[in-house]
């Protein structure tokens, strides 16, 4: 929280990672899944508890990381394709309403798994703002582009991450 408000307090545009924690995960999502074995209540009473502590001092950013939760959720996905994770528990649950991103889509706990355009459709669909470094970013758009043509994905809510992005922008003075 002190780091959140001292960030703030100099005009610096502060994000808080990576969401739901590391704790106790042992694979770093550069080399494949990083994996948490704790509950939800769990997680509450550890790694949750800084992200809790910087959304109550106004942290701007989450950045959701690519770790499982498979005591938490049952859809194997990782945080940052998760709509449990992100839309329940992150922005639900612990009330944050600021921009969230994502860690970097061309990390290999992503792409063993998913295509750039599959891996950013399903961040969105979580409720994630911004994509950071898909693997490819044209076969991104173009799984965007896909998604929002057969209604996989509405622009709706593509529309609410724009609000967010351009607000956290005109309260920063980045967008005039």
């Amino acid at each position: 929280a002190s780091c959140v408000r001292g960030f703030t307090d100099s005009g610096v545009l502060s994000c808080i990672k990576h969401f739901p924690g590391h704790g106790d995960t042992e694979t770093d999502s550069h080399q494949g899944y990083a994996e948490t074995q704790k509950t939800l209540e769990q997680m509450k009473e550890t790694e949750l508890i800084p992200f809790c502590s910087g959304i109550q001092a106004g942290v701007p950013m989450v950045m959701a990381g690519h770790i499982t939760c498979p005591n938490v959720t049952s859809d194997g996905l990782p945080a940052s394709l998760s709509p449990y994770l992100i839309t329940v528990v992150l922005r639900g649950s612990l009330g944050f309403s600021g921009v969230v991103i994502t860690d970097s889509l061309e990390m290999e706990a992503i792409t063993d798994a998913y295509s750039p355009g599959e891996a950013a459709v399903l961040a969105l669909q979580s409720g994630c703002d911004m994509l950071l470094m898909p693997k490819s970013l044209s076969e991104a758009v173009s799984g965007i582009q896909n998604a929002l043509e057969t209604g996989t994905l509405s622009a709706q809510r593509i529309d609410e991450s724009v609000l967010r992005i351009l607000t956290l922008k005109l309260e920063y003075g980045i967008l005039t």
